[in-house]
């Protein structure tokens, strides 16, 4: 039966943990290519993230909300998160190879 890593497996294979619903980084103004490995997990509306896994994050990520808005539901809040990820992941593989280093940038 296939389960999910605790996060102290997590962290032995080199994971950095980012949950969302604490206020330490917002969420496009956080880096995420930084991280060769990034678990993410997220909270309910109601209780958030615990605060055993919130103290073992190396970074929290807030979504900023205007207007009337007080959250989003699970899926929403999942969807906006992996997006802003992939896309930054995604700019970085287009401007940089990683061959043996990481950050060498690409002849042009």
């Amino acid at each position: 039966m296939l389960r999910a890593p605790s996060i102290q497996e997590l962290q032995l294979d080199r994971h950095v943990a980012a949950p969302e619903g604490e206020d330490d980084v917002v969420l496009h103004e956080g880096d995420y290519t930084v991280y060769p490995k990034l678990a993410v997990w997220f909270g309910s509306e109601a209780t958030g993230i615990s605060d055993f896994m919130a103290e073992r994050s190396e970074l929290n990520v807030t979504i900023p909300m205007y207007g009337m808005v007080e959250s989003l539901n699970l899926g929403t809040t999942t969807g906006i998160v992996l997006h802003e990820i992939a896309r930054q992941r995604r700019e970085y593989q287009s401007r940089y190879t990683r061959k043996n280093k990481r950050g060498e940038k690409r002849p042009a």
